[in-house]
């Protein structure tokens, strides 16, 4: 499966769940960064802009985790990630090369690790792929055993335009958190309903 990079071999070294055993941890190719107080994993073919977008929500107050190979992790009902021993101190930027985290970004802005709430998946628009737009019902995503909302974004614009999408993204998480199941039924139901298929991974 695209975007999976496989097993993390070696104790996780994340920090402990108290009261609940950890699921070995996978690694994904992809960025993570907090916006909002929400992990967010950006993930998305080769090109398609996932670290331009994360510097981007970083600069608009978001902080950094991960960039390339994303470690996740279960502890207990929760899917926490972080960035892999050999590349977390490092950011791949498109025709700059690769340069050290805290070079380009305060150090205030680097977080170890983050419970992951979100996955964007950046999809160039086809006739085949499509692309979920705002108003669109959420899709569902399976990663490392947990089940996460998922929303498509058209990737290929500018990074700016990309970071906005994002964040409507989390807003509209945020507002369906904050309003619980509504009347209409709940919104896991609904989603499963419309989304594009339950890709597992891990």
């Amino acid at each position: 499966m695209a975007g999976v990079v496989g097993p993390l071999s070696g104790k996780a070294k994340g920090a402990p769940f108290c009261g609940a055993r950890a699921t070995p941890p996978i690694v994904v190719h992809g960025v993570l960064v907090q916006v909002s107080g929400l992990g967010v994993l950006i993930m998305g073919d080769s090109g398609t802009g996932k670290t331009a977008c994360g510097l981007e929500l970083v600069g608009r107050g978001g902080l950094w985790i991960a960039d390339d190979a994303v470690v996740l992790e279960r502890r207990g009902g929760v899917l926490y990630g972080r960035g892999h021993e050999r590349t977390k101190k490092w950011i791949a930027v498109r025709g700059r090369g690769i340069l050290a985290a805290r070079s380009l970004l305060r150090a205030e802005t680097l977080l170890d690790e983050t419970r992951v709430h979100l996955l964007i998946r950046l999809i160039r628009s086809s006739a085949e792929k499509g692309v979920v737009r705002n108003g669109e019902t959420r899709s569902f995503l399976e990663i490392a055993g947990m089940t996460l909302s998922c929303r498509r974004v058209a990737a290929g614009g500018p990074s700016a335009k990309t970071a906005d999408e994002v964040i409507g993204c989390v807003g509209e998480y945020l507002a369906r958190e904050k309003r619980g199941p509504t009347e209409e039924g709940n919104d896991e139901t609904d989603a499963r309903g419309n989304h594009h298929g339950i890709v597992r991974f891990g």
